[in-house]
């Protein structure tokens, strides 16, 4: 995340390290070093064509795929992409603005795990929303840690 979209990355940490802060919650995120705030997991399921409603836009989605399957891919349909998604693969997208599938594998066993943030989660935690990210932000480093 910081390498795609640095002012989201700030943002989430932060939302973090505030919960990090508050006595009802410090112990539990202690151990979460994820900078997203939800993930979810999906055993051995194909993907019909499909838009993630509860993201915000211009936030990323980062899936990472595991398992002992042979061969599979992921699907982007306004853009006419299709790309491997052997395992191991990562893929960040906008995943409530491009419509996305993933075919069948074959034999074996496959375990999405996607992280994503819920806007609301961060607002709650004095987030603004990070909009877009632009080449303008990584030609100046606007929003970086070192800005």
């Amino acid at each position: 995340m910081e390498l795609i979209h640095p002012p989201l990355f700030i943002s989430c940490m932060m939302a973090r390290e505030e919960l990090r802060g508050k006595p009802l919650t410090r112990k539990l995120v202690s151990k979460w070093e994820s900078v997203f705030t939800a993930i979810s997991t999906i055993s051995n399921h194909t993907s019909k064509m499909h838009k993630d409603t509860g993201g915000e836009p211009g936030c990323y989605d980062f899936l990472l795929t595991v398992g002992n399957y042979s061969f599979a891919s992921i699907q982007f349909q306004e853009i006419g992409i299709e790309l491997l998604y052997n395992p191991g693969t990562a893929v960040a997208f906008c995943a409530n603005i491009f419509k996305h599938g993933i075919s069948e594998w074959g034999r074996g066993d496959r375990i999405c795990y996607a992280f994503f943030n819920k806007q609301v989660v961060l607002e709650r935690l004095g987030q603004n929303k990070a909009g877009w990210m632009t080449t303008s932000i990584l030609e100046t480093g606007e929003g970086s840690k070192s800005s």
